[in-house]
């Protein structure tokens, strides 16, 4: 814990300018991923397997109305335009389907002489058994599949990520990625997390900016990182990628940040510079609640918030006896 270090807000600061050679990694991460094939394609195809060459017949019959699956299905696409020899005079049936007996993510890919069958309960069912079935292809060493059903199931539902060149809130940069026009998460990236199953990414925010409660004056900026926020949500989700929020809460008091009531403010101090917040108070109670009911409210497909509430820095007297004791 930073016992010395004051909090000090940086809403209003202009964003600082990107280290250098930042902004290129960005633009490369904005090309999909070329998913290639290491076909031996003049071995024979044994009588136990489908031949892959040909024009593949992509049947999305699996309910989806909010068009999840879009991206995935195009990933499935841009790998059959890149990877497969179409020319050749026969036709691969891919389609998806229903079956509600599967659990959540779960998903079934039967490889049969008609066609090729990805089944799951969910959309995200569906779009693991796309990629799956992509990997599938890249790892056989021929143009052919043996006829099989495979069955699968995530063992760890939440598979949370961070968009490791976006910027962080801390020093040296203090960069809000809120707060600018940079798109983090360009569709090519978001279809490489997809690929590795990651299910969540999280961004850092502070509850006093994104909240609106009646224990503060609302963050002058609020509404444009909602929006930017409500956004990248928005994206994401089109990849079956949910955003956390991750924050460290609720923060203690100084001179620049007081409570605004007395009985928020905690007796422990830290160096006289900080002050512990006080969780026991009902204000306290009333404006954990309305802060983290705010932004929920106002971006209701998030997919939750990380909360780090000990040990990283000063925040509750918890703090204080953790402190104490180290």
């Amino acid at each position: 814990m930073n016992k010395n270090t004051d909090q000090i807000h940086f809403s209003e600061l202009p964003p600082p300018p990107f280290p250098q050679g930042e902004l290129a990694f960005v633009e490369e991460l904005k090309t999909y991923a070329h998913r290639e094939v290491h076909w031996n394609s003049n071995a024979p195809t044994p009588v136990n397997c489908l031949y892959l060459m040909g024009k593949w017949q992509i049947k999305n019959d699996f309910p989806d109305p909010e068009n999840l699956l879009g991206t995935a299905y195009s990933a499935l696409e841009r790998f059959a335009e890149n990877s497969i020899n179409q020319d050749v005079d026969n036709k691969v049936v891919i389609k998806t389907s229903l079956l509600h007996s599967l659990a959540p993510e779960e998903y079934i890919i039967d490889i049969a002489p008609e066609a090729i069958t990805l089944s799951s309960a969910d959309t995200e069912g569906i779009r693991r058994a796309v990629y799956k079935f992509i990997e599938m292809c890249r790892s056989a060493a021929i143009p052919a599949l043996e006829y099989q059903t495979i069955k699968r199931k995530p063992w760890l539902k939440n598979r949370i990520s961070r968009c490791f060149f976006a910027p962080i809130k801390r020093p040296p940069f203090f960069r809000d990625e809120l707060l600018d026009d940079i798109d983090y998460y360009p569709e090519p990236y978001l279809d490489r997390l997809a690929a590795e199953a990651v299910n969540g990414i999280w961004l850092t925010i502070t509850w006093k900016e994104l909240a609106d409660t009646p224990f503060f004056p609302t963050d002058p900026r609020r509404s444009q990182r909602i929006t930017k926020l409500q956004s990248v949500v928005k994206k994401c989700r089109r990849y079956g990628i949910k955003v956390w929020v991750f924050c460290i809460e609720p923060a203690s008091w100084s001179a620049q940040t007081p409570p605004p009531y007395k009985d928020m403010q905690g007796e422990c101090n830290f160096d006289n510079i900080l002050y512990s917040f006080c969780i026991a108070s009902e204000n306290s109670q009333q404006y954990i609640r309305s802060s983290v009911s705010s932004i929920f409210k106002a971006v209701p497909d998030l997919g939750g918030m990380m909360l780090i509430s000990l040990g990283e820095r000063a925040t509750s007297c918890l703090s204080y006896i953790y402190d104490d004791k180290s």
